[in-house]
């Protein structure tokens, strides 16, 4: 006689159960930082499997904004208003479209002001007023608000990857291109670059101090202190045993 085997299924009851983030996370990687440059203890850090985090205590706590408010960055880093210490901007993806987001509570709450044509590359806020705000738009397009609401192109800049500001001049850079701005942003001009840069070494990241700008590139770093007219090669990969650089 055979043997029947019955399998009997019994239903699992699945408790309702509140879940709260508690801190930066998901299983992704963690982008572009910031922190508050009037005031150290509020911080921002996004991650790519989506969500922003905001810090109140320098990092000790984490709360992740609010998903339909803030959706997705991990281009550019948020951006702080040079006199109001509640006035930010980030750049935020949701449903194949991108936008530059704005809050007047600290990153609490956030609305849309601009509709960006393509992926944002990158983002500053000069640090002095009058405000003047850049983006470097997926479109090849550098984007300039004097309200931090409307925004308008920039001339004779293109295919613009980089920005970097000291007070009020602006840097834009590409992948073999560098431009100067002696006017806030307005208008553009192209300038030098170090004579390593090609097409097949180009520009990966530009950054501006009080007296010098600094550009990198895969194999070294350079530095000028006279606007970009000349470059001194300040490191170099080969100098490290580790490789070229990455940024």
């Amino acid at each position: 006689m055979k043997n029947i085997y019955f399998i009997f299924i019994f239903p699992v009851l699945i408790l309702a159960i509140e879940w709260i983030p508690v801190g930066p996370g998901g299983g992704g990687s963690m982008y572009v930082p910031a922190i508050s440059p009037h005031n150290p203890d509020l911080m921002f850090i996004s991650c790519d499997m989506t969500g922003i985090y905001r810090s109140t205590d320098e990092g000790e706590n984490w709360q992740m904004i609010n998903h339909n408010l803030l959706h997705c960055s991990i281009n550019c880093a948020p951006i702080f208003h040079p006199a109001d210490a509640n006035i930010i901007w980030d750049d935020d993806y949701r449903n194949w479209t991108y936008y530059i987001r704005k809050s007047t509570d600290g990153g609490i709450n956030w609305e849309e002001v601009f509709e960006l044509p393509g992926m944002p590359w990158d983002m500053i806020a000069l640090p002095d007023e009058p405000l003047c705000i850049l983006v470097a738009g997926g479109d090849a397009t550098v984007y300039r608000s004097t309200d931090g609401e409307n925004f308008y192109p920039a001339e004779g800049v293109s295919e613009i990857t980089h920005l970097a500001c000291n007070h009020s001049t602006v840097w834009a850079a590409n992948w073999t291109h560098l431009f100067l701005s002696a006017d806030r942003g307005s208008t553009f001009s192209e300038i030098s670059t170090p004579s390593a840069v090609n097409d097949d070494n180009g520009i990966i990241d530009i950054a501006a101090g009080d007296s010098a700008i600094f550009l990198l590139q895969q194999d070294a770093l350079w530095r000028s202190f006279d606007g970009g007219i000349t470059w001194t090669s300040i490191a170099s990969a080969s100098d490290f045993d580790r490789g070229d650089f990455t940024f």
